[in-house]
């Protein structure tokens, strides 16, 4: 004689077939989900559901960033400490202001960092700048600088990069820049340009006309199998709890082309950026 279950076992044995499939479910969704904001075909920018880190951009529907490169993605300079190793970075939340800005938050150490990310998917143009507030008990303490990183760029064969404000304005490959070696624009707004390979060029540019602008770097750093690019600020200064310091704007611009060619459409940026002569000069 073949035993009859009971009505109770009966629904026991459903319920937990069905949150054994709502679990899956679940975490098969929270380990797969990356937030994205652009349009994949022309130009988008990824985002890390966990960290909120910026994780991979894409171009004409192929990522141009390559994956690793760490969790670290901006630093914040207290005192003589370097914050990001003192404290756990945590996600607050990621909300999408218009069509063309995100958002994102997120915390470490005795910082909160606001970063507002502007997408131009006709001009593959990704602007950026950060709001940083102390959240620590001391009266006041001294910030003494900030970066903020893109991801990880593949950096072999026809890759290359140069920065125009130098002179002489020395080209870089991978032959003659060693790993972990960096270079910088020293502190003022002289753009970068890199190469990946001769059908494709960025150009790294710090907006030094917007109001809340500090003395900008754009920097490169060969690392992690490719190399960084980074832009930071010398922002020097005392600040108390639940003061807010902006920083930026940074500028980003995929080209088509190689770099002599990028190094020729840098002005086309600088002139989006508004970097052109006042309207209401005197004719003369």
């Amino acid at each position: 004689m073949t035993p009859v279950a009971s009505d109770s076992a009966n629904k026991q044995a459903t319920m937990q077939k069905f949150l054994s499939i709502l679990f899956c479910s679940f975490v098969f969704i929270s380990t797969s989900l990356a937030y994205e904001f652009g349009d994949t075909a022309k130009f988008a920018v990824r985002f890390d559901d966990n960290t909120g880190n910026l994780t991979e951009i894409v171009y004409k529907g192929e990522p141009i960033t390559i994956p690793g490169g760490g969790d670290q993605r901006f630093d914040i300079m207290q005192d003589n400490d370097w914050m990001f190793w003192k404290g756990k970075l945590k996600l607050i939340k990621i909300e999408k202001i218009s069509d063309a800005v995100v958002r994102v938050i997120q915390e470490t150490g005795d910082w909160q960092a606001a970063f507002n990310y502007t997408v131009d998917v006709d001009t593959a143009t990704l602007k950026r700048s950060a709001e940083l507030t102390y959240r620590g008990n001391n009266e006041h303490t001294k910030i003494r600088n900030f970066w903020m990183s893109l991801p990880t760029f593949p950096f072999k064969g026809d890759a290359e990069f140069f920065i125009p404000g130098q002179y002489p304005s020395k080209k870089y490959n991978a032959e003659n820049f060693a790993e972990n070696e960096r270079k910088g624009s020293m502190r003022n707004s002289a753009p970068l340009v890199f190469q990946w390979d001769k059908s494709k060029s960025i150009i790294l540019l710090s907006d030094n006309l917007v109001d809340y602008a500090d003395n900008p770097n754009n920097g490169i750093e060969r690392r992690d199998g490719g190399v960084r690019l980074t832009q930071s600020y010398n922002v020097l200064g005392y600040i108390k709890p639940n003061t807010v310091i902006k920083l930026g704007d940074s500028c980003f611009r995929v080209i088509d082309g190689d770099s002599e060619t990028a190094l020729l459409k840098i002005h086309d940026l600088m002139r989006d950026m508004g970097h052109v002569p006042p309207a209401d000069r005197p004719k003369w």
